[in-house]
Order: C-alpha cells, then sequence, then structure tokens
C-alpha cells in the first residue's frame, strides 16, 4: 500500500540535505542546483502532493494572474500553527500600512515547529493581538524565570 502523501511529507522534513536531492531527482527527474534543506524539502512535498492529487493548470495560473511561485508561498501559510492561521484569517481590516508583510510571514513558515513559529510571531511584534495560546505560553515563561 502506497503511503500517505502526510507520511511522506513528514518523513522528508527528517532527511538530510543529501537524501532530500536524491528524492527531489526522483520526483522531478533531475538533479536539483540547490543545497537549501528548506527549500528542498517544500519543494518536494509540493510536487509529491502535485503527483498525487493534480496542479494548478496554466489557465488557472493566467486567470488568477499569479506564478507558480506565489503559489507556493501561499501553501507555504498552510504549514503555520493553527492558531496563527486563525489570526491572520480574521485581521481586522486596516486604512494603511498593513499589520503584517510577506517577509515576516515567510520567516514564521521557515519552521516546521509551531511552538518556533509562535515564537517568532511575538519577536516580530505583529501590531495585532497575539493569538490566547502565544500570550499564556509567552506569561508562563516570564512566570518562571522570575
Amino acid at each position: 500500500m502506497a503511503e500517505s502523501i502526510v507520511t511522506q511529507v513528514t518523513r522528508l522534513q527528517n532527511m538530510t540535505v543529501g537524501e532530500l536531492r536524491d528524492r527531489y531527482a526522483e520526483v522531478f527527474g533531475e538533479q536539483p542546483r540547490s543545497r537549501n534543506k528548506d527549500y528542498l524539502w517544500k519543494r518536494v512535498a509540493f510536487r509529491i502532493q502535485e503527483l498525487a492529487e493534480g496542479s494548478i493548470s496554466e489557465r488557472a495560473l493566467r486567470l488568477g494572474h499569479v506564478t507558480r511561485a506565489r503559489v507556493t508561498q501561499i501553501m507555504d501559510l498552510l504549514l503555520l500553527a493553527p492558531d496563527l492561521q486563525e489570526t491572520l484569517l480574521f485581521l481586522p481590516a486596516a486604512p494603511g500600512r498593513d499589520p503584517i508583510h510577506l517577509r515576516e510571514l515567510r520567516y514564521l513558515c521557515q519552521t516546521p515547529i509551531w511552538a518556533e513559529q509562535r515564537e517568532r510571531w511575538a519577536e516580530i511584534g505583529v501590531m495585532v493581538p497575539m493569538p490566547v495560546s502565544i500570550q499564556d505560553s509567552t506569561m508562563r515563561r516570564t512566570e518562571t524565570r522570575s
């Protein structure tokens, strides 16, 4: 029986750069130029899902005026902790400067570990209320240091 997509992607996160490069060659049919572990596991994970479930058609990309790279950036947001996703989805509409930029979101997505994402959220100082789980964990850390 074939492994589920989730199982395959989970295994990717624990692979070495050499193993990821080999897996990349398997799914893309060519050697990767990159040796960046984060880039490799995301590209392979996206390709595994694309092969299993189909990809976005070229027509859909043209109609949506987006590139494959932009779709990959959007898909990366699915790696965020659920409470962070919820906070982003329900950001209040505000005139002027956006409370968070793509650069900051990409920084959050660089780690698949939700606790680290929450620490990074607090670190970048997003000007929106932190999810309750982040506030609680931050308070607990402060209390233990006192």
